[in-house]
């Protein structure tokens, strides 16, 4: 399964990636005070952050960079414990 996008503000990493060059948002904390992705589970950000160093726009679980702000005591870089697996409902079948 890939991951393409933000699921709080529902934009493609694509859309974000040309918002980022649009704007000269070199980080992803840019995008996030602008409130373009990561403004609740967050689990995003090690994925845009990877985008903006690579230009990759899709990737497999767990290709994101992660960084000392994204592992627990900074910006969590995963849905908290009591949050739903946001990709748990992509993974079953539609009946």
């Amino acid at each position: 399964m890939a991951v393409e996008w933000c699921i709080c503000e529902k934009r493609h990493f694509s859309e974000l990636q040309r918002e980022a060059e649009t704007r000269g948002f070199p980080t992803v904390e840019q995008l996030i005070e602008a409130g373009l992705c990561g403004t609740n589970c967050q689990f995003c950000v090690p994925y845009v952050r990877r985008m903006l160093r690579t230009g990759e726009t899709s990737f497999e679980v767990g290709e994101g960079d992660a960084t000392p702000s994204d592992s627990p005591g900074g910006a969590s870089s995963s849905a908290p414990s009591d949050s739903p697996d946001p990709t748990s409902d992509l993974d079953s079948p539609q009946t």
